[in-house]
């Protein structure tokens, strides 16, 4: 995270290890703290739980700069957590990540333009709190730059993904006065059985799964 210049960093998509808070107290990346409720969980005592402990566990970490209490999930939940931060800190603000939640302090989006959703990614709407974007890229797939297309999950070039990051990026740039964060999904490649089935392999990250830097990382780090 240093090497690329990025100041921020979004866990996802539960709570984590003391380390990872201690590394970014230690490095000054500012972090969002999840609290693991995502997709459409129903309200339980299980819930409140978790998010008691973790603003109670992580609450002098100065690295920590929100809290959130959903993630693409269900808006009764989210709403009934709001309050179970705000009474343990009243110094954070509490985020929403590309759902409905009434009494949170920000709402953030998950926006693929270019890739999941309508439109090419010079379509990003470049304001508020982008807490997703991306695009997928295999380091073994190759094509030119001129003729670059994508099929998500089964033709996914590297320089495709490239020129996303680039669109993306200059956007941001070009409007960063109407733009509070932005976060690119993901840092490195992951397995998850929804992507490229039956492997599941998301491939969105800077660097692969084996931790090698694809271009699109050399790009972002040209940039910051």
């Amino acid at each position: 995270m240093q090497d690329l210049g990025f100041n921020f960093i979004r866990l996802p998509h539960y709570p984590h290890q003391k380390l990872e808070y201690d590394l970014c107290d230690q490095l000054g990346l500012c972090c969002w703290a999840e609290n693991g409720h995502s997709n459409n969980e129903a309200h339980t005592p299980t819930a409140d739980y978790i998010t008691t402990e973790m603003v109670k566990q992580n609450f002098n970490h100065p690295s920590i700069v929100l809290w959130s209490v959903g993630n693409e999930a269900s808006a009764p939940t989210a709403e009934a957590l709001v309050p179970v931060v705000h009474g343990l800190d009243h110094t954070r603000p509490v985020f929403v990540a590309n759902m409905a939640c009434r009494n949170a302090d920000f709402h953030a989006a998950n926006t693929y333009p270019g890739w999941y959703t309508k439109g090419d990614a010079w379509t990003l709407d470049a304001q508020g709190y982008i807490s997703e974007t991306g695009a997928g890229g295999v380091v073994t797939t190759h094509c030119d730059y001129a003729a670059a297309k994508k099929t998500v999950d089964s033709y996914e070039p590297e320089e495709y993904q490239q020129l996303v990051a680039e669109a993306l990026f200059e956007q941001t740039l070009d409007n960063n006065d109407r733009m509070g964060m932005f976060a690119w999904w993901t840092l490195r490649d992951f397995n998850d059985v929804k992507y490229k089935k039956p492997v599941g392999w998301n491939t969105k990250g800077l660097l692969t799964y084996a931790n090698d830097k694809k271009d699109v990382y050399y790009l972002y780090r040209s940039f910051l």
